[in-house]
């Protein structure tokens, strides 16, 4: 268990860039999808998708880099690497709500 909470720490420093660029690139997407809801489909339509695209790519892509530095932290049995994934991937989840939360509450 302290070789797992060890290792759950080092990667949670690592991969704390990842989770804000998370954070921002989820704000983004759900910032960009209330404007469309405000303005409604008048809304400069290859701007609203090229931002949606751009920021939900971006949210996918640092999940996945989050999920391969997992993979690729060494010492670490399958199981482990299952649940600290699951916990990590779960905070994507997380962030995504908050945001719809926040930007809804605006």
């Amino acid at each position: 268990m302290k070789k797992l909470l060890s290792s759950y720490c080092k990667i949670a420093n690592e991969t704390s860039g990842l989770i804000a660029l998370g954070i921002l690139h989820s704000v983004v997407m759900v910032a960009v999808l209330r404007q469309q809801e405000v303005k409604g489909p008048d809304w400069h339509p290859i701007i609203f998708w090229g931002l949606l695209l751009a920021s939900t790519l971006g949210m996918i892509f640092t999940a996945f880099s989050a999920g391969y530095v997992i993979f690729s932290y060494p010492g670490l049995r399958k199981v482990e690497r299952l649940l600290i994934l699951v916990l990590f991937e779960l905070v994507f989840i997380d962030v995504l709500l908050s945001a719809v939360i926040t930007v809804k509450s605006l």
